[in-house]
């Protein structure tokens, strides 16, 4: 009888669940190592998959890096869109909406801390195109924030007299999370995500 073959310990997933796996796997290594100093045989050998198999996925390098970044701003803000849609179409409470937005955001980028730390230090990596596309989408971001802001200030739901400059200092407020939020040690991201949005609406926004 033939012997039972040895599993290789690899795994065989749907192609966006894998591009997503190593995503999360370089952006690990970009962070405790550094960008230049780890390489693509770095990366396949941390996710268990044949070099092949990584340039399957990504084309270089470069590639990843702008997958990593784009996971946490176009990708990301994609996601919001049909809150912030909602929020203008349906015409109801905006501070309701603009609380599920800024929740959403900061259990998102929790759970994606490694890449947005990667991203804020080595956007600069990436080609001028990329980049400008990059910072396109999060300027457009930052105007929807704005302007729910605004339309709560018009309805009496929300106060403030520079709502650009409120919106700038609540996504300033929710990106800093993820900077010394670590899961186990006290309050779930959620619980963290109440209470900062909580403090953002009631005394920043006085709503």
């Amino acid at each position: 009888m033939a012997s039972p073959k040895k599993s290789t310990g690899r795994q065989r997933l749907p192609t966006d669940e894998r591009r997503a796996q190593l995503v999360d796997i370089a952006s690990r290594l970009f962070r405790e190592h550094g960008y230049h100093h780890v390489g693509m045989r770095d990366i396949a050998d941390a996710a268990n998959v044949k070099s092949a198999s990584l340039y399957h996925h990504f084309r270089s390098k470069t590639d990843l890096l702008q997958a990593i970044v784009e996971s946490v701003s176009e990708d990301f803000i994609a996601s919001q869109e049909p809150f912030a849609r909602a929020a203008r179409d349906e015409e109801q409470c905006s501070g309701e909406f603009l609380a599920v937005l800024l929740r959403r955001q900061i259990i998102y980028l929790c759970e994606h801390a490694d890449a947005l730390w990667v991203a804020d230090r080595e956007i600069n990596s990436l080609p001028p195109d990329v980049i400008a596309h990059v910072q396109r989408s999060r300027r457009h971001y930052q105007r929807t924030i704005a302007a729910l802001i605004a339309d709560g200030i018009r309805s009496g739901e929300l106060r403030s007299s520079a709502p650009d400059l409120v919106a700038l200092a609540a996504l300033d407020m929710v990106n800093g999370v993820s900077r010394w939020y670590r899961p186990g040690r006290g309050r779930s991201v959620e619980q963290v995500a109440d209470d900062y949005v909580a403090l953002i609406i009631k005394d920043l926004l006085g709503g």
